[in-house]
């Protein structure tokens, strides 16, 4: 199965505008983020779950060539990611969160979110100051809050989890064009939340806002 294959309409389709030096790097932390939410939506115990999550982390500390061979996603994190693998450590703890007892709290909602902004910004791979290390920032953590918000049924943490990205879906601020894919999938997350949590591109509205932004930036 290639990285591709592991990606959902929505990743597919922004990792196509992603510059080819960074295409790959951004399709194996997209194919991660799809690992990683598929083993908290299977986890029927939240231990095994932890187990899973777990592995993924033992093995990002590992050096590449001590990693098991096969998997394509953890291949391609040793071809494109080495020495950055804090970000996405960063990104499994942040998944973890979400397996807490209970509803989710507005802390585990935020640190969902940092999560995804440690990995979005180690993509740039330190070459990000200023406004556009912030913007970056917040546009993985829109993504991040957008993606929870389509995913969650229950009411309460819906209405937290819009709490918190609302008013981040209302600013603006371009992204460097290393990071259009990034741009793309935080632009329909903002419409999702704005259209009470529809799927990412799953209606015309967000399918056309998917294009403006690939053609245009934002």
């Amino acid at each position: 199965m290639s990285l591709l294959d592991e990606l959902g309409p929505p990743a597919r389709f922004a990792l196509a505008y992603a510059p080819k030096a960074v295409r790959q790097a951004t399709a194996a932390l997209l194919a991660l983020d799809v690992r990683l939410g598929q083993i908290v939506a299977r986890a029927n115990e939240p231990i095994l779950a932890q187990m899973r999550l777990a592995w993924w982390r033992d093995r990002l500390k590992e050096e590449p060539e001590a990693r098991p061979k096969g998997d394509g996603v953890l291949e391609a994190i040793g071809e494109h990611w080495t020495g950055r693998e804090g970000a996405l450590i960063a990104f499994v703890d942040g998944w973890e969160e979400l397996l807490a007892e209970g509803t989710l709290d507005v802390a585990s909602i935020e640190a969902f979110g940092e999560s995804h902004a440690a990995a979005f910004e180690g993509l740039s791979n330190g070459t990000l100051s200023g406004a556009d290390k912030i913007n970056v920032r917040e546009r993985a953590k829109l993504y991040a809050w957008g993606k929870l918000h389509a995913r969650t049924s229950d009411s309460a943490e819906r209405e937290r989890i819009a709490g918190v990205a609302l008013p981040l879906a209302a600013r603006g601020g371009r992204l460097p064009r290393s990071q259009r894919p990034l741009a793309i999938l935080s632009g329909l997350a903002a419409y999702s939340l704005r259209h009470e949590g529809e799927g990412l591109m799953a209606s015309r509205g967000g399918i056309l806002t998917a294009w403006r932004i690939a053609l245009s930036g934002r």
